[in-house]
């Protein structure tokens, strides 16, 4: 036999580790001095599956650094991304970009006490509203979210406040503007207002009623009107309804107190009672 020596060639494995691009706003403030922020946590990302059972301390050994250039004026900085490769592998580096932003700050958001009534159709934008404006006056848009913090201490977001139960609440109002390349969007501009919810005025009006004298008196009875949504008598508190005292042929007051509720503040409406004497007719025959 004539043996034939060959050879095997193991060729590393590659690896490509790529900085995630990043970016961050500086504030420009009403005397044009701009606050420089701190730098969100750069990273990089690196192309997966590795061999079985290897991590990337086997792929760079000593670890990646990743550091970007140096830089607060608006523009754009290199991230880079560095290591010792090992033995086994062939690690491509790809840097990433580093965007500085310098917008103005969102400097004022006017906020004004409101009143409004339980039940009452509206939403918190058209209710509450809130004027931006930038330094030099001009009105900016974006987007305002109302929020109250409830008895349990969840904060509560604001949108539709037909359904607020009377009382008063502490609201705050945070506004985004929509440009982020002009204004600072990192953190909301945030101001409070106190919007007071008033109970809902309802009537309770008694019924009439009537009977013969010397009769049973009927069982008296009332309505209430003016309730929000689908409320109803059910909703109020206990009402006492009574009458005037007299048995005699006339008519007597039925009045009704009670049913204020912490929603509902209750106007009462009399009604009448009539006592009569029955009507004889007699007729004359021949």
């Amino acid at each position: 036999y004539t043996y034939v020596t060959g050879s095997v060639t193991v060729t590393k494995f590659p690896v490509t580790v790529t900085a995630i691009d990043a970016a961050k706003q500086n504030i420009v403030g009403d005397d044009s001095n701009t606050t420089v922020t701190a730098d969100p946590t750069l990273r990089w990302t690196a192309t997966s599956p590795l061999p079985a059972g290897q991590t990337m301390a086997d792929a760079v050994p000593g670890g990646v650094t990743i550091s970007r250039a140096a830089g607060e004026t608006a523009g754009t900085y290199a991230i880079t991304v560095t290591g010792t490769e090992g033995s086994n592998y062939d690690v491509s580096f790809v840097d990433g970009t580093f965007t500085v932003q310098t917008p103005l700050q969102v400097p004022s958001l006017a906020v004004t006490d409101k009143t409004m009534t339980y039940g009452q159709d509206t939403d918190a934008e058209t209710l509450i509203g809130g004027t931006a404006t930038d330094r030099d006056g001009n009105s900016v848009t974006g987007t305002t979210v109302y929020s109250y913090v409830d008895t349990d201490g969840t904060e509560v977001t604001l949108t539709d406040l037909g359904g607020l139960d009377a009382g008063t609440y502490t609201v705050k109002v945070s506004f985004t503007a929509t440009d982020g390349e002009t204004y600072y969007t990192e953190n909301p501009v945030v101001e409070t207002m106190v919007l007071t919810v008033e109970r809902k005025e309802i009537t309770v009006t008694a019924a009439d009623k009537k009977k013969l004298v010397g009769a049973l008196d009927p069982a008296l009875t009332w309505s209430g009107s003016g309730y929000n949504g689908s409320d109803g008598d059910s909703d109020l508190g206990p009402v006492t309804i009574t009458r005037a005292e007299g048995e005699t042929a006339g008519s007597y007051a039925i009045t009704t107190t009670g049913g204020d509720t912490p929603n509902y503040s209750v106007t009462h409406v009399a009604g009448t009672f009539y006592v009569y004497e029955p009507v004889i007719t007699v007729s004359k025959t021949r």
